[in-house]
């Protein structure tokens, strides 16, 4: 990879970063109002966030120790 290359990898992930940030903000404050207007608690969010991570790592293969890479 090249020093341009490099630059343009760097720009990149400083606009994901910015992005991701940008999401988790908004997530944040949709809980709050959530919470806010006696829609949800913290504990019914956090329950649900933990319900989605199972379910997001059960739907990616895990990789067999068996395998050779």
């Amino acid at each position: 990879m090249n020093a341009w290359e490099q630059v343009a990898w760097a720009g990149q992930l400083a606009d994901l970063k910015e992005s991701q940030y940008r999401t988790l903000l908004l997530a944040s404050a949709l809980a709050e109002l959530l919470i806010g207007k006696g829609l949800a608690t913290r504990d019914e969010i956090a329950a649900l966030a933990a319900q989605l991570e199972r379910a997001d790592l059960a739907a990616c293969p895990q990789p067999n120790p068996a395998d050779p890479a």
